[in-house]
């Protein structure tokens, strides 16, 4: 049984990602817009999504989700300027079109998928995490979240850490 407790914690792991993220912006807008409208609703919403049998919500919130496409690397026509020096960045348009050489491809989904999300990380992943050897690095779950799934059922809370721990300054 998941409580509101348990979607709140995740809520507040996903939101200090989302705090620390430097590249999707898009999850940054998406938190704003759940904290500022019906926040309870939405929090209600995901606890009965996983304690009730209407799964209908769930499939809304799947079409919700979306792929954003960012310009990863811009192809110059200044490359041989810049390679010999500083590069500066301006909104000032220096050609008439640009040419992109790479993208990045961003989920941008609604915040109660990448609550379930949050929550798979916390229970299953910390399982698994214990199974990792001490030479595995990235993605690590945190041991304060590892102890938080370790004492499921509990009525405390998280309140804003890293779900994942930093491997590397």
């Amino acid at each position: 049984m998941i409580s509101k407790g348990n979607v709140l914690s995740a809520y507040n792991c996903l939101k200090s990602y989302a705090y620390y993220e430097n590249l999707n912006f898009y999850l940054k807008a998406e938190i704003a817009k759940f904290e500022n409208t019906g926040f309870d609703r939405k929090i209600k919403k995901v606890v009965d999504l996983f304690n009730g049998d209407d799964k209908s919500v769930f499939d809304q919130w799947l079409q919700g989700i979306n792929v954003e496409i960012l310009p990863k690397k811009i192809k110059s026509h200044l490359e041989s300027e810049q390679s010999n020096g500083a590069l500066f960045l301006s909104n000032n348009k220096t050609a008439s079109e640009y040419i992109v050489e790479s993208v990045n491809y961003l989920v941008v989904a609604p915040v109660e998928i990448y609550l379930i999300e949050t929550l798979w990380s916390i229970y299953v992943g910390s399982l698994l995490d214990e199974n990792f050897t001490n030479y595995t690095y990235g993605n690590r779950v945190s041991n304060v979240v590892k102890k938080y799934a370790r004492d499921y059922p509990t009525e405390e809370s998280i309140s804003s850490v890293n779900i994942f721990q930093k491997y590397v300054d």
